[in-house]
């Protein structure tokens, strides 16, 4: 997947680009071999640990890459530096996304890309749900969302906030990958972490009985993933908009 966003992005000669959330720098390397070892990238995390780890793996192409930590609400950049800015965590995740777009659109160049590659909780990993599942988990994250939690609904909000902030083009695309039981490792391990996001944040919504049949589903569907028939299927966007 992120090989395919990674090769959507326009061909460009960046002088200078930057991956935000970028993990252990697989997406930075992806984006190296696209730029053909020109230019350079600056590849940012908050977690140390994932600063080190990328360090730690560098290969050939982390020639032209600077991993480091940075705030994306305060990055350390000037205006207008960069060419390309991907954000490659999700958007859910950063602790105050309303500060870090402005950010993101300073260090950006006029007629520079911001890309932002990003889910919605519910959306992302498309499952076979009973139907009364679906609906109960769909009734509760509009409750919550009602409630004010800004964070959970900002993907899909993300295109009319960006043309609020004054971009234009802004585009959004689906990239599925289909998964196929049975799971383990570290399949398993992120299937177990979405479904157990999704009940945390929906399951103060839900009816006494809702709680007892979406609790029992979500306990199960791990056994359930280790079937061989079992498909799952995660469904990310990419948003780009220019400045």
């Amino acid at each position: 997947m992120w090989r395919q966003i990674a090769s959507s992005l326009p061909l460009a000669p960046y002088e200078r680009a930057l991956v935000v959330g970028s993990g252990s720098g697989g997406f930075a390397r992806l984006l190296a071999e696209k730029m053909e070892g020109r230019g350079r990238i600056d590849a940012t995390e908050t977690d140390e640990t994932f600063v080190a780890e990328a360090r730690r793996t560098a290969d050939a192409r982390d020639a032209v890459i600077k991993h480091s930590w940075a705030d994306p609400t305060e990055l350390p950049f000037t205006d207008d530096i960069f060419e390309l800015v991907v954000v490659q965590t999700d958007l859910n995740l950063l602790v105050d996304p309303d500060a870090a777009i402005p950010e993101l659109k300073r260090v950006l160049r006029p007629g520079g890309m911001l890309a932002f590659v990003s889910s919605d909780l519910l959306d992302h990993a498309v499952v076979t749900w009973p139907m009364h599942i679906q609906v109960a988990l769909e009734d509760a994250l509009e409750a919550r969302l009602k409630e004010g939690d800004a964070h959970l609904g900002l993907p899909r909000q993300l295109v009319n906030r960006l043309r609020h902030l004054g971009f234009s083009d802004v585009e959004r695309r689906a990239f599925p990958t289909v998964r196929s039981g049975p799971m383990k490792g570290d399949e398993a391990t992120y299937f177990d972490a979405w479904l157990e996001r999704l009940w945390s944040v929906s399951r103060r919504y839900l009816s006494a009985a809702d709680k007892v049949s979406v609790g029992r589903y979500v306990r199960e569907a791990l056994e359930r993933a280790k079937d061989p028939a079992f498909v799952v299927t995660y469904i990310d966007y990419l948003t780009t908009a220019i400045r």
